[in-house]
């Protein structure tokens, strides 16, 4: 089963309007499931692998519970998992979440959220099997945009944040929710880094992207995530105003990638 998400909540976190698990066979969709209780719709979401070829679904978005993560069989459109809540309080806002593959196929889940009670970004680790908090909290994003996976050579997984109200990529080790890279900084006339993704290489290589702000348009980076060191740095010249609010790689048929980024 392929799960499609009908919604951009991944970007923003207002009210959307999603209930369904999709199915794409053959060019093809249909629904496959609804999923209940999601109030005014999905705040965040993210496709977890559990062994076997399954996979779950973890969002959150009920109306009078948007600091709740569940998990979902996409199949049969059942609970299968949570409520996660951050630090077992009421209050709050999921803005980003994603998986983690850690040792022997087993995944963890990162939570990010932001604390309307003393206005913090923080982020969570938890284990989906037993729906226990295995890390955090860590220094946590504005959005989903500054929340990535990253594949590291040695067979890891890293966390790539850019923490709320820093111009700076931090990079975690899943396993052990230590910090393991950083800081990574753009060149000083670039800003922040408004969007991240990953990047495969032909070479099985993965790099992590970031997009910046720049005087001509957007500057891409590409960045060594076992060093930290830049590989690449690209400047996307546009003469439209606005910030990169999004990245992501698109895989063509020949094998290669295109990088394509937005803005707001």
């Amino acid at each position: 089963v392929t799960v499609r998400l009908m919604s951009d909540a991944l970007r923003n976190h207002g009210p959307r309007e999603l209930t369904r698990v999709w199915q794409r066979p053959r060019g093809r969709v249909r629904p496959v499931a609804a999923l209940r209780g999601f109030g005014d719709g999905l705040g965040a979401a993210a496709v977890v692998p559990v062994g076997d070829g399954r996979v779950l679904l973890a969002a959150s978005g009920d109306d009078e519970e948007n600091d709740v993560v569940r998990l979902w069989d996409p199949v049969t459109g059942e609970q299968t998992g949570g409520p996660l809540r951050e630090n077992s309080k009421a209050g709050g806002l999921v803005v980003a979440m994603v998986a983690l593959p850690v040792a022997d196929g087993h995944t963890l889940l990162a939570t990010a959220h932001h604390d309307e009670d003393d206005d913090g970004h923080v982020v969570y680790l938890w284990d989906t099997v037993t729906g226990e908090q295995v890390g955090g909290p860590l220094p946590g994003p504005e959005d989903a945009s500054n929340l990535v996976a990253v594949a590291a050579p040695d067979g890891r997984h890293l966390l790539a944040v850019t923490p709320y109200d820093e111009d700076e990529v931090w990079l975690w080790d899943a396993a052990t929710a230590q910090r393991a890279v950083g800081p990574l900084r753009a060149p000083e006339d670039a800003d922040g880094p408004g969007a991240m993704t990953t990047v495969a290489l032909a070479d099985g290589r993965t790099l992590l992207a970031t997009a910046h702000g720049h005087t001509e348009g957007a500057m891409l980076c590409l960045w060594d995530p076992a060093t930290g060191e830049p590989v690449r740095t690209l400047l996307c010249r546009h003469e439209d105003g606005g910030r990169p609010s999004a990245l992501a790689t698109v895989p063509l048929p020949d094998g290669g990638g295109l990088l394509a980024v937005s803005f707001n």
